[in-house]
């Protein structure tokens, strides 16, 4: 029956009968086949996972993405997605499957290739097998039979595995009421907010606190190399920009011989511009349009005379160095304003955590939220009932915000630690939880048995994956070439 399959595997067959089962074949091979190559990502037993396996992976899950989301799928999404390291797990997975399959010595025979290939639904009209069908589909993706039986055979071999790892998963009818109030459940808490602002006032560094932070942030108030100089400019539009340009040089040429701007500048009827000491990445605003201005600064020393440069509109300029200021780092008194504010603003957050965690720990010992609040001047808020997740009514958002929120308990109510939202510390305290209704969760029991159940073999497979993978790297029978970055 295969050999026939071959034989007579051409034909076509309408996108709107068989779009679904497109995709599909567009997942797993697309309408054209990379070539294998010798740019190893990886070698699994011997075989090479090639560059161009890798890049025909890639584009086949963004062609499944543009189908699945259309006009939705925005470079922010596809970026979210990280479709890139997508494919290059499941090509190496792919690899470590086969190689373990042998191992295993499980195969895959033709007869049950066949029996598979003739019972699959998309194949058959009426509940019987169409060569027609197979034939179309087959000539519409550009594959050979051998493409097909290669895949069914890997999704085979890959169910056998799956079912020897997933036999043993069970999970407990507490287990499953746990997901279902995961799910399902809504808390209401009480919460304190220590801001950054609120300890303000209690930050007063001494003399020896701002020398210290000036040292250990020397670069946040390092004074840039400065500056000061004198200049002529030669202005010129159409043929009279060519006469500045050649002014210009000439007043060079005189000047960098016998270093007399100012008599040069009488004798020409010329004005000398003097600057104040300036950095020299931020020259005056006279001079912001002069092109390369810092380079030639930077590499003329006392007394030198620059290139004639231009604005690039008709303007000439000759720049000669007055004096140079190298970088420093200013004395504290000089500056201490401008560190007493810095070192205030970096303090504030360390002391409203370390005040933060001070409370919280008064109140874990069983100190009453309210007395606590009072005590400390603060006000003791409500979220409301809410469903767990990372976006906390009244407060705003934190990626460990749904972790903190599923462990509070009411013998447990406290969070382990404050959270950092908005700006300030937040102490969270579990006030109530929402009732469940029993006959829902009875109704829904076996639903959320599958769910749990597939959440635990997924988790199981993942772990089946990534243990043989460390075993195969360590015994040399996994080369990694090149990671995912890398391509």
């Amino acid at each position: 029956m295969l050999k026939f399959f071959r034989e007579h595997a051409r034909g076509w067959f309408m996108i709107a009968v068989i779009g679904i089962i497109i995709i599909v074949f567009v997942l797993y091979f697309g309408s054209s086949r990379g070539s294998r190559t010798a740019n190893a990502i990886a070698i699994v037993d011997k075989k090479i996972i090639s560059e161009a396996e890798f890049h025909n992976e890639y584009e086949k899950l963004i062609d499944m993405a543009r189908l699945r989301l259309g006009a939705k799928l925005t470079p922010e999404i596809l970026k979210k997605m990280d479709l890139k390291q997508k494919a290059y797990n499941d090509l190496l997975n792919r690899y470590i499957i086969a190689a373990k399959a042998v191992d295993l010595k499980i195969e895959v025979s033709n007869e049950e290739l066949r029996n598979m290939i003739m019972s699959m639904p998309v194949l058959q009209t009426n509940g019987v097998f169409d060569e027609r069908k197979y034939r179309q589909i087959l000539h519409y993706n550009k594959l050979t039979a051998e493409d097909f039986e290669t895949l069914q055979k890997f999704d085979m071999t890959a169910n056998k595995i799956e079912s020897i790892i997933r036999e043993g998963i069970k999970v407990s009818d507490q287990e499953v009421y746990d997901l279902y109030v995961l799910q399902n459940q809504k808390i209401n808490v009480n919460f304190l907010q220590i801001s950054e602002k609120d300890v303000k006032k209690k930050i007063t560094p001494t003399e020896a606190e701002l020398e210290d932070y000036l040292k250990r942030n020397s670069d946040l108030f390092r004074v840039a190399e400065q500056v000061k100089i004198k200049y002529l400019s030669f202005k010129g539009v159409d043929k009279a920009q060519q006469n500045a340009h050649m002014e210009a040089k000439k007043a060079r040429d005189v000047i960098y011989q016998e270093n007399n701007m100012e008599d040069y500048a009488k004798k020409n009827n010329l004005t000398v511009h003097y600057t104040d000491f300036f950095q020299i990445k931020k020259p005056p605003a006279e001079l912001t349009s002069v092109k390369n201005i810092a380079e030639e600064l930077l590499v003329l020393r006392e007394k030198d005379v620059s290139k004639v440069l231009t604005t690039g509109n008709g303007g000439y300029y000759l720049l000669q160095i007055v004096a140079k200021k190298p970088s420093c780092l200013p004395k504290l008194n000089t500056i201490e304003n401008e560190v007493r504010s810095r070192f205030i603003e970096s303090e504030m957050k360390i002391i409203a955590e370390k005040e933060a965690k001070s409370i919280l720990e008064k109140l874990k010992s069983g100190e009453t939220l309210d007395k606590t609040a009072k005590e400390n001047g603060l006000k003791v808020n409500e979220t409301g009932f809410f469903q767990p997740s990372n976006t906390i009514p009244k407060l705003g958002f934190n990626q460990d915000a749904a972790d903190v929120l599923f462990q509070l308990s009411a013998n447990k109510p406290y969070a382990e630690k404050p959270l950092f939202i908005n700006n300030t510390f937040v102490i969270l305290k579990l006030k109530d939880v929402s009732k469940l209704d029993e006959k829902d969760f009875e109704a829904k029991k076996d639903m959320y048995e599958k769910i749990l159940i597939s959440i635990k073999r997924d988790e199981a497979i993942q772990t089946w994956l990534e243990g043989n993978k460390a075993a195969m790297i360590k015994e040399k029978r996994i080369k990694i070439k090149k990671q995912v970055e890398e391509l």
